[in-house]
């Protein structure tokens, strides 16, 4: 020690005093304890100033940890804002924002929820906890680096900006239609939850960060004219509740229906009213043979679409079914009864069945040209099934934005060139791929099919970006043998039922006397085996639907001659020797229904080759076929073109229509074929006026040399000669089939009296009267929500987190 500079400063400086007044041990003693408190000062001061710069060191590092978790909270909310509001776009109303709410309700207290978006306090969104570098000990506090740095998001929204002096936080979801701006916040932590969650010392964020999102959303509204195949049609609305021919005997299906005193154009309402007795447990086969007897409207139904998104909750019909609100993407579809049982043996017509009342914008539909089936009031909207990637295979039919058509009456080629049928299956917005496409055999079948993922399919699966339902075995390879392939349906739940309730089997053969005033909820399900649904008999396939009379492609270009007011299409019965109409087979792709109608049914039978079936079940030949063709008149104005009527049974023989007289039979002999005059529907050649519109009989015709026309009769249909009042019935089949005959042209009135086209055959004419009959124009406003793709995001800004509310 006694070499050190500063003992030896001090033992020069002090020794010497020392030495005389206290001698020189005390001097000695003196000047060391004098040396140890120097020491001691020099080091305290030295520490001091160490702690005082390495403690700012600590917090300026939590904080520089903190902000990077704020702003990494921050970019997740951005992320999960754009993301919500790219899925909103396109809806046809603002109320579709409340869908910038999750499902899941927060609960900051379980741990289980931390790591996903929650509806939180009213209407804001809550991502409560992330852990960023989370380690196994969250109490060690006198490390420099944080142990456990996280981050929370919230997402708050407003009507006006929120830095604005009167801006109120929207509290309640049903306000976020009003949605123009969010505030996104980030906050920051470290050693968030350091005695664990329940302890109840949760610290306060050590950061903020903080942006304004302007959403502006709006709604432009677009005026567009349609015009299509019937909207209602003279068959009813789609879904029976007895199959109309194979429930005869059992089922009062037709009877003699009083329209006295119901105006034309409108729809009967009140009580249903027979003109003859009636038997409830069987058809009236004498009124069905003379004319007289009708569908009876306790056997029809309407399809509605709900104005609120459907859930797995059952709702009343009044929610269903409000007025105050329009259809929307997610939109459910319900089936009501166009007449009820009222008690004993009194019916009532349904209100919101009437395609003429206050519920038309619900109930009135189109299966257009592109095979989906569309609201009429909202022609951006479409009927949508369930997804192969749903777990568990069925789901309540929603309506849906509508993807883009693909088809015959799209690219002309589509049947002939593989090319066009592959850019419909590689574009993940078309119909197809959306679930949107529905072909229609007996009732509505998805036209995608969906195959086991063995051997061909899993190579042709193979082929496809994995995002697209093609890389999972959707619509390719064709239908397979042995029960690999399963189908969609679109079917009716039992009355009554919850929306997440399967089909039921009974539906379409219940007993249909006892009909109440209830709601059936339309579903979809995937299934390779029919025969547990509405589509079956004795595993027989049975006429369960319509198709909203209307046929979707089919058409001239589909060798298919459809009749303009009901939708039906000429049939060749099985044995070929009659003709009459019936709902069409409305096919697409490499899926055509009737061709598999055994595989559908559940049988697996092996395939073979038939004349319009590239691959067909074995020995299914006994359906009957709707194909047919005549040259077509291709002129501009409809001038008319020669021609015969060809129809096609199932081995490609071919039989000519023979009219003689007013009877329409068949012949194998071309010789004997009757030779039509087919006009186009753009035919003005000859006018009629009708409650004051101008109609042209003649437009899409096929006319005999004695001025006759090619005329579909329905049951209950008559030719009512104007000047004498005279009605001659013409129906007189005994099985409910629409029939055919010659009348003359312009002169054919149904059961209600109405005007009809049955006299005009793959033509869109319109014939006025919007509701239950005829193809029709009609004009529609869309309303669509627009959200900008770039939302206006003000600068991220560090806030005071003691001034900052909501966080």
């Amino acid at each position: 020690m006694k070499q050190t500079g500063l003992w030896s400063r001090l033992n020069r400086k002090y020794r010497a005093k020392l030495r005389e007044r206290m001698g020189e041990r005390g001097a000695a003693m003196m000047l060391a304890i004098l040396f140890v408190m120097v020491v001691l000062t020099t080091s305290a001061l030295v520490m001091t100033t160490l702690f005082a710069q390495a403690i700012p060191y600590k917090n300026n590092k939590e904080n520089s940890q903190a902000n990077y978790a704020a702003e990494s909270g921050l970019e997740v909310g951005l992320s999960y804002l754009q993301e919500t509001l790219e899925k909103l776009q396109g809806a046809s109303s603002l109320d579709v924002l409340a869908g910038l709410l999750p499902a899941t309700t927060a609960d900051t207290g379980n741990s289980a929820k931390d790591g996903t978006f929650t509806k939180y306090e009213g209407a804001s969104v809550l991502l409560n906890h992330v852990a960023l570098n989370k380690v196994g000990s969250a109490t060690d506090t006198a490390s420099y680096t944080p142990d456990d740095l996280s981050y929370r998001v919230r997402i708050n929204f407003y009507k006006d900006d929120p830095d604005g002096a009167s801006a109120t936080m929207i509290t309640n979801p049903s306000d976020l239609k009003d949605t123009q701006y969010a505030e996104i916040i980030g906050t920051g932590f470290v050693n968030r939850y350091k005695d664990g969650r329940s302890s109840g010392d949760a610290r306060q964020p050590q950061a903020l960060k903080r942006a304004i999102c302007k959403i502006g959303a709006s709604t432009d509204t677009t005026t567009t004219t349609h015009s299509t195949v019937a909207g209602g049609g003279r068959m009813g609305m789609g879904f029976y509740a007895a199959a109309p021919y194979n429930r005869l005997d059992s089922q009062f299906v037709w009877v003699p229906v009083d329209y006295t005193g119901v105006n034309l154009g409108s729809d009967p309402s009140g009580e249903v009213k027979f003109s003859a007795a009636v038997s409830s447990d069987r058809t009236d086969f004498d009124g069905l043979k003379k004319g007289t007897a009708t569908l009876n409207p306790v056997n029809r139904t309407c399809m509605l679409a709900t104005t609120i998104p459907v859930t797995d909750e059952k709702k009343t019909i009044a929610e269903n079914l409000d007025l105050s609100k329009t259809p929307q993407a997610g939109s459910g579809l319900v089936l009501l009864p166009a007449a009820y049982n009222a008690g004993g043996d009194t019916y009532k017509y349904t209100e919101e069945c009437r395609t003429d009342g206050a519920y038309s914008s619900l109930n009135t539909w189109v299966y257009y040209k592109d095979n989906s089936i569309r609201l009429a009031s909202n022609m951006n909207l479409c009927v949508t099934g369930v997804s192969v990637e749903d777990a568990d295979g069925k789901a309540p039919a929603t309506l849906q934005k509508c993807g883009k058509s693909y088809g015959v009456r799209y690219q002309s080629d589509y049947y002939t060139d593989a090319a066009a049928q592959q850019a419909e299956k590689s574009d993940p917005d078309s119909l197809l791929n959306k679930y949107q496409k529905w072909i229609f055999y007996n009732g509505f079948i998805n036209a995608g099919y969906w195959n086991e993922m063995t051997g061909e399919v899993s190579s042709e699966a193979a082929k496809y970006k994995s995002p697209l339902p093609e890389s999972k075995g959707y619509s390719v390879a064709g239908v397979q043998r042995d029960k690999k392939t399963r189908f969609q349906r679109l079917e009716a739940t039992h009355y009554g039922a919850d929306p997440n309730n399967e089909g039921d089997p009974h539906f379409a053969g219940g007993n249909i006397k006892a009909t109440p005033y209830e709601q059936a909820y339309m579903v979809t399900k995937w299934t390779s085996n029919f025969s547990d649904s509405y589509f079956s008999n004795g595993a027989d396939m049975e006429d369960a639907t319509a198709s909203f009379s209307q046929a979707g492609e089919a058409g001239y270009l589909t060798q298919q001659i459809v009749n303009s007011s009901s939708g039906f299409c000429t049939v060749l019965s099985a044995d070929g020797n009659s003709v009459y109409t019936d709902t069409c087979d409305v096919r697409t792709g490499d899926f055509d229904a009737k061709c598999y109608q055994k595989s559908i049914m559940g049988q697996g039978f092996d395939f073979v080759t038939t004349h319009f079936c590239p691959t067909a079940d074995k020995e299914n030949f006994n359906f009957t076929s709707d194909r047919a063709d005549y040259d077509e008149d291709s002129s501009d104005d409809g001038s008319g073109t020669t021609t015969t009527i060809r129809l096609y049974d199932t081995n490609g023989g071919v039989h000519y229509l023979k009219a003689e007289g007013s009877a329409v039979g068949l012949t194998t002999d071309i010789n004997d074929a009757t030779k039509f005059t087919r006009y186009n529907e753009n035919n003005k050649s000859k006018s009629v006026t009708i409650d004051g519109k101008t109609q042209y009989p003649w437009a899409g015709t096929f006319q005999t040399a004695s001025n006759l026309c090619l005329t579909e009769i329905y049951p209950g249909d008559y030719v009512k000669n104007d000047g004498t009042g005279a009605i001659d019935r013409q129906y007189n089949r005994s099985d409910g089939h629409a029939m055919l005959k010659m009348l003359e042209c312009g002169s054919n009135r149904d059961v209600r009296g109405r005007i009809i086209k049955s006299q005009a055959w793959n033509a869109d004419v319109d014939y006025g009267h919007k509701g239950g009959f005829g193809s029709y124009t009609w004009t529609t406003e869309t309303t669509t929500v627009t959200i900008p793709s770039n939302t206006n995001l003000s600068a991220v800004v560090d806030s005071n987190i003691s001034k900052t509310k909501n966080w």
